[in-house]
């Protein structure tokens, strides 16, 4: 005992570890800011840095501009929450092909999005959608909140719905408000309608501006008028959410990935045949 006592005060700790410090580095697309319908990113910075890149925790960040506008009536609290994003940010992706040293890992397949979207629905776990739900743009869509609409009115046409979380029960079969509304568009709404606190008569003051938002990364909405809203919204696309080659990827030195990544862009045009705006009200921003 004595022996052993001796040698382990005159044995000197060593730190045989190799890893020393862990940090987030980036590189840009290759597009210039000229954007049509594919991006376009090359990691041959990171894989020159000497460093070990870990691709299962690497993401896409995507920034996006979204407009809604009509001939009047979007300058009300409520108006922000009439456009929503699709469950996942993953579905602004048609088709995406990969690169590794030059060959093609990931063949380039139409309706990425639709697969991706099933295997989120079938392999998150619960705890997966609290802790990344917001940045990914993911919710699920409330399983009960579904309804038949059997007649025709400002709130929706005749048919199956799932996109309602308030609003009058008029025209709808078995409908309560209260069960029925939809948490998971709710909640996808709100990710992306955040303004900041504005001074009341309750002395609340501005807790953070549009400016530090911008600075933080935070989707929100920019700007606010009658005829228009603007949102920024940064969208995050994890690898490992694209590629099932990502979560397999151990960490690597000196190899290069390249992007091809194909967008969905589309633009909507809504006709109502009332001009009854009042009848659907829309407050799940409180």
């Amino acid at each position: 005992m004595d022996n052993l006592v001796f040698e382990e005060s005159i044995t000197t700790e060593t730190d045989s570890s190799e890893f020393t410090e862990k940090k987030w580095v980036y590189v840009n697309d290759n597009n210039s800011q000229n954007y049509s319908s594919q991006v376009v990113i090359d990691s041959t910075p990171l894989s020159n840095a000497g460093g070990y890149v870990n691709w299962s925790e690497a993401y896409i960040l995507m920034p996006l501009v979204v407009e809604a506008t009509a001939g009047s009536g979007l300058d009300s609290a409520s108006a922000p929450a009439l456009v929503a994003m699709k469950n996942g940010y993953w579905n602004m992706i048609n088709s995406m092909s990969i690169e590794f040293n030059n060959q093609t890992i990931v063949q380039q397949t139409p309706f990425l999005n639709v697969f991706r979207s099933f295997k989120a629905h079938t392999s998150f776990a619960e705890s997966d959608v609290v802790n990344h739900g917001a940045e990914l743009g993911y919710a699920l869509d409330s399983a009960d909140s579904w309804g038949f609409n059997s007649a025709v009115g400002p709130e929706a046409g005749i048919g199956l719905w799932n996109n309602r979380y308030v609003g009058a029960t008029s025209g709808y079969v078995g409908v309560d408000d209260a069960s029925l509304a939809n948490k998971g568009l709710a909640q996808r709404i709100k990710n992306v309608a955040l303004q900041p606190i504005t001074s009341s008569g309750n002395g609340k003051q501005n807790v953070i501006t549009h400016g530090k938002q911008s600075e933080l990364y935070q989707s929100r909405v920019v700007s606010q008028t009658a005829t228009a809203i603007v949102w920024e919204i940064y969208a995050k696309l994890r690898l490992k959410d694209l590629s099932e080659f990502f979560e397999k990827c151990p960490l690597l030195k000196g190899s290069t990935m390249r992007f091809l990544i194909n967008t969905n862009q589309a633009e909507v045009s809504i006709t109502r045949s009332t001009d009854d705006l009042n009848a659907v009200s829309a407050s799940v921003l409180g």
